[in-house]
């Protein structure tokens, strides 16, 4: 189901915003919110909060991995390693939450932009 939700799907950036420490990124993907006969939420795609967001290869590469099904802060993690091997990807755990958010680090941490 991953991939038939991820096909030909574009993300947006929905915020940035500026800390004393850099900016912060989130990307929204343009699903709609659809519910199963059964009344259980249809999986949607995480938000991604990126670090850096100003290195456009590395945004382009995690957004591509995340369009072709890579949901989890596991899949995408070990999918990122070839090319970024300190690369970090955690999942905020806040209860209550539905959305699904990652945390991504390129260099393992937080960097400045």
């Amino acid at each position: 189901m991953e991939a038939e939700w991820a096909e030909g799907c574009v993300a947006s950036i929905t915020s940035a915003s500026q800390t004393g420490n850099g900016t912060i990124l989130a990307i929204r993907w343009p699903y709609p919110a659809r519910v199963r006969a059964e009344g259980d939420p249809v999986p949607r795609p995480p938000t991604l909060i990126l670090n850096p967001r100003q290195d456009a290869e590395f945004v382009a590469l995690v957004t591509g991995l995340v369009d072709s099904g890579a949901w989890t802060a596991e899949r995408l993690q070990a999918a990122l390693r070839e090319r970024y091997p300190q690369v970090k990807v955690h999942r905020r755990d806040l209860s209550g939450e539905f959305q699904v958010v990652l945390y991504v680090y390129r260099e393992g941490r937080w960097i400045p932009d």
